[in-house]
Formats: structure tokens, C-alpha cells, sequence
């Protein structure tokens, strides 16, 4: 109790005032009770605000750490990106350097190649090689002893358009120096060529990768040389192959493999890579001196020296053989029979002639073409009293299967 007593004066001011004026009473329970829980409250207000200055104080040092951890990761990230960005620098420039190794032997072997032709050239010139200037091989009697064959044997594949320009301007000087024609009359002739290859459809992608249908466009070209002797390119290279000057047989070779890339299919397991016209039947026509009508007997095989065109078409033939008629010669038409079962069966398909499917003529001719000395068989001939437009002579002969199966010393056609 207090020792105020019961006086509720000295109670108050033991209670409320007596401490704070420095008495000597002692202070009640209630009053001690009352200051010692204000005390407990002091003291957890200032621990709970230590506690959060603490909190607050590790919250800061955890943001900091959390702050430069994800620096250190950006670094570390950045460095990496800097690393993989040096590594591709280097595998570019490495590989531009292989490129640029690469085209270096390229016009490194282009450059032996055309050093080796010109030596060529020189030694078979020197040697004179096949008479005078111009003039074809003496002897030439069978497709085994042509220079033809010995220079297309020796040819590579086509593969890059200027080795096929560089064969069609060669072809076409060479047959200039023949005909006793200015140079200039067949470089102003192949310019045109050139330029007309160019300006075909696809000639971009043909010329830089699909050389064979570059070759087969200026094989169909319409367009003629200049001068006395005015021909297209068609007529101007089967002269050559019947020359057979050696001279110009390395470029006549080039071209003739470069077209014969689509000509001659073996081994073909697709027919759509072999096309086959209706019932095997394919037409030409021409013109025919009478001097020459006693080689095409029944029964006779041969082989043509040249490029052979046909057409699934009676009526382009009949376009030909008007044209020979009109320049004053006998007109014949020629039928070419295939082995009727082609039709169904792959195997028994011509392998070494095939449809032009890139043509300045477009679909209109539907040109079949058989490689240079295909071999052939009269099979029978009618001959016309009057040789004109409307009753022309008419000679079947049938296609070999395969040329490389028949012999290499049958005769040469002498006209075709």
C-alpha cells in the first residue's frame, strides 16, 4: 500500500507528483507497475526501431550485392558477344581468303589451259596439220579416224560460259578462214550471238550454271553471218565437222559436248529425262543432188557427219525441203524411225538424241537433235519423178539404239 496513506492528497502526489519533486515517499505498486511498463514499451519501441534500421540496413547491402552481380553478369555477357563477334570476323575473313585462293587457281588453270591451246595450235599448225589453211583432213573416210573423235575424247564437261563463247567465236573465225571471208564479217556475226544469248530467257541462269541449254539456244539461232556466204551457226558448225580440220577441232569439240549433254542420255531411269515423239516417228527435210542418191540403197548403214535435226512435225519438214526446192535443189523428205517400242519402255529409247527444249524457235519447230555421227539404216526410198514441193523424194531410214554400239568405220553420209 501506499504509505501515503488514505489521504487522497498525499496518494496523488505520490502517484503523480511526489518522484518528480524528489520525495522521500515510496511509490505504490500500481505507480511502479504503471513506469515499468512504460519502460518495457520504451525499450521494445527503440529495439523494433533498431531492428529496422538493421533490416533496412541489410535490404541496402543486399540491393548493392544484387546490383553488382547482375553488372558482373552484363560483363561477362558483353565479353562473350565481343569473343563470338571476333570468331565469326575471323571464320569470314578466313573464308573469304579460301575464295579468293580459290579463283586464283581458277584463273591460274584457266590461264595453263588457254597456254596449252595456243601450244596446241602452234604444233598443229606448224605441222600443218590436215593440208592448207582451212582445208579438211585428206582421208577422212570414217567416224574412228576423225580428228572429231580424237578432240571430243579429250574434252571435259563445260563449265563455264566463257569456255563456250570462246568455242562458238573459234568455230566461226575458222570457218571465215575457210570461205576466204574478212575476220571482221565473223567477229561482228558472233557478237550478235553473243548478245542474243544474253537476252534469251533464263540466260542468266543457263549461261552461269546450265551451260548445255546456253549451247542448244545458239544451236536453234535464226540468225546469219554476214558476207558472199551467208549461214547460220547450225550450217557453219556441221561444215566443220565435215572438214574435220584439226585446227578447229578442239572448239568444234567444246561445243558439240556442251549440246550433247542433253542429246545423249544413258543410263537415264526417268523418261521424262528422254523424250519420245508419237509412235516413234520424227521428219526431215532437204534437198538432195542426184549425184548423190545411189548411197541411200536399202539396206545400207552409215553415219552422219554432222548434227542431225528432225521435228515430231511432217509440216516444219515440209518448210525445209520448200526451202531446198526453191534454191533450185531436189527436195526430199526424210522420215527417221526410233524403235516404236520406246514407246513404253525405256530401254528401247534412242539414247543418243533428245527434244531441243531450249529454242529461239520456242515449241514451234519441236526439234529432235542426234549427236554428230549417229548411225543410221535406209530402210526404203521413193524416188519422185519431179523432185518438187508437192512429190519430193522420200527415204525412211531407222535410228541405231546406241551409237557406242555400232562400228566406228561405217560410211559417211555424203549428204543429209
Amino acid at each position: 500500500t501506499c504509505v501515503a496513506g488514505s489521504d487522497l492528497i498525499q496518494q496523488l502526489q505520490c502517484c503523480n507528483c511526489a518522484k518528480k519533486r524528489g520525495s522521500s515517499l515510496y511509490e505504490c505498486n500500481q505507480c511502479k507497475s504503471r513506469a515499468q511498463a512504460g519502460d518495457e514499451a520504451r525499450k521494445a519501441a527503440e529495439e523494433k526501431a533498431l531492428r529496422a534500421a538493421e533490416e533496412k540496413k541489410a535490404f541496402k547491402m543486399a540491393q548493392r550485392q544484387a546490383d553488382a552481380d547482375e553488372q558482373e553478369k552484363i560483363r561477362k555477357r558483353n565479353e562473350e558477344l565481343e569473343a563470338a563477334l571476333r570468331e565469326q570476323q575471323a571464320r569470314a575473313e578466313a573464308e573469304k581468303q579460301a575464295l579468293l585462293q580459290k579463283a586464283s587457281e581458277h584463273q591460274s588453270a584457266l590461264k595453263r589451259e588457254e597456254e596449252a591451246r595456243l601450244k596446241l595450235e602452234a604444233e598443229l599448225a606448224r605441222l600443218a596439220v590436215g593440208g592448207p589453211s582451212g582445208s579438211a583432213s585428206a582421208g577422212l573416210t570414217s567416224f574412228g579416224a576423225s580428228n572429231f573423235k580424237r578432240f571430243y575424247e579429250q574434252r571435259e564437261p563445260v563449265a563455264y560460259f566463257d569456255e563456250l563463247m570462246l568455242a562458238i567465236r573459234s568455230v566461226v573465225l575458222s570457218y571465215c578462214e575457210f570461205s576466204g571471208l574478212d575476220a571482221k564479217v565473223g567477229l561482228d556475226f558472233f557478237a550478235v550471238l553473243q548478245k542474243e544469248a544474253f537476252e534469251a530467257p533464263d540466260a542468266l541462269s543457263d549461261l552461269l550454271g546450265k551451260i548445255a541449254y546456253a549451247a542448244q539456244r545458239v544451236w536453234t539461232s535464226g540468225k546469219r553471218m554476214g558476207g558472199k556466204d551467208s549461214r547460220e551457226f547450225c550450217s557453219i558448225l556441221n561444215a566443220a565437222i565435215r572438214r574435220d580440220d584439226a585446227r578447229a577441232m578442239p572448239f568444234v569439240a567444246t561445243f558439240a559436248r556442251a549440246v550433247n549433254e542433253l542429246c545423249v542420255v544413258r543410263g537415264a531411269r526417268d523418261a521424262s529425262a528422254l523424250k519420245f515423239p508419237p509412235d516413234g516417228a520424227l521428219w526431215r527435210g532437204g534437198g538432195l543432188p542426184d549425184a548423190h542418191r545411189g548411197f541411200y540403197a536399202p539396206g545400207v548403214r552409215y553415219r552422219v557427219p554432222g548434227f542431225l535435226a528432225s521435228s515430231m512435225s511432217r509440216d516444219v519438214a515440209y518448210n525445209f525441203y520448200y526451202q531446198a526446192y526453191d534454191q533450185g535443189l531436189p527436195a526430199v523428205l526424210w522420215r527417221v524411225q526410233l524403235d516404236p517400242r520406246g514407246q513404253d519402255e525405256l530401254r528401247y529409247r534412242c539414247k543418243h538424241v533428245n527434244l531441243v527444249s531450249r529454242s529461239h524457235f520456242g515449241d514451234s519447230e519441236a526439234e529432235f537433235l542426234f549427236a554428230p555421227y549417229s548411225a543410221f539404216e535406209v530402210v526404203s526410198v521413193q524416188w519422185s519423178a519431179r523432185p518438187d514441193d508437192d512429190t519430193p523424194h522420200e527415204v525412211t531410214i531407222r535410228a541405231a539404239l546406241d551409237n557406242r554400239k555400232e562400228p566406228e568405220d561405217l560410211p559417211l553420209a555424203p549428204w543429209y
